[in-house]
Formats: C-alpha cells, structure tokens, sequence
C-alpha cells in the first residue's frame, strides 16, 4: 500500500476578509506548509490563488434572480440585483450575514 498525499477541501465564504474568513486563510497556510493538498471553496473570491475556487453560485440563482442580474450588469448598477432576491437583500439589510451559496449543495 502506497501512503498518499492527504487532499483537503475547504469551503470558506472567502479567502481573505474579517473573522471567520482569517481563521481559514491561517488553518489553510499551516496546512499548506505542512505539505498538504488544499483547496478552498469560496463564495467570494478575492485573491489570485489557484487552489481557491469560486463557486458559481449565480449559475444555481432562480430564473428571476439571474434576469436582474443580468440587468445590474449591463446598466452597471449593482444594486438592481436586489430586485431578483428580495428576501436574501432584506436579511442583509437587518444585518444578518449573506450565506446564500447554493452552489456548495453540489460540492461532493
């Protein structure tokens, strides 16, 4: 029996940012260091890193969310987007944290 390399997956809402997103970053660099397979999934990229990969979560948005998506992009008005997901702006907006990722139900 050959020993391989043990390979990781992370899922992180980003690679770099505040709290949560720190405490990846750090665990995925000492896991690096020590000579492991890592890759991070995020929601957000933010970086160049070639082990982190965003997840396309728009790809996995309703129908109605990616019409005003496409929207806000082509009037270059970001906040339109909101009209595609009402509910996912409100929760932001009464400061809860934006966890809307559902490309990470098709991780594995």
């Amino acid at each position: 029996m050959t020993d391989k390399p043990l390979s990781i997956l992370m899922v992180s809402q980003s690679e770099t940012g505040g709290g949560a997103e720190m405490v990846a970053a750090d665990l995925f660099a000492a896991c690096r260091l020590k000579g492991l397979r890592m890759q991070m999934a995020v929601g957000s990229k933010k970086t160049n890193d070639p082990d982190v990969i965003e997840l396309p979560n728009d790809d996995f948005r309703t129908g109605w969310a990616r019409f005003w998506l496409e929207i806000a992009t082509v009037l270059g008005r970001q906040k339109i987007r909101n009209l595609g997901e009402p509910m996912r702006w409100l929760r932001r907006f009464r400061g809860f944290e934006d966890m809307d990722f559902p490309a990470s139900r098709r991780l594995l």
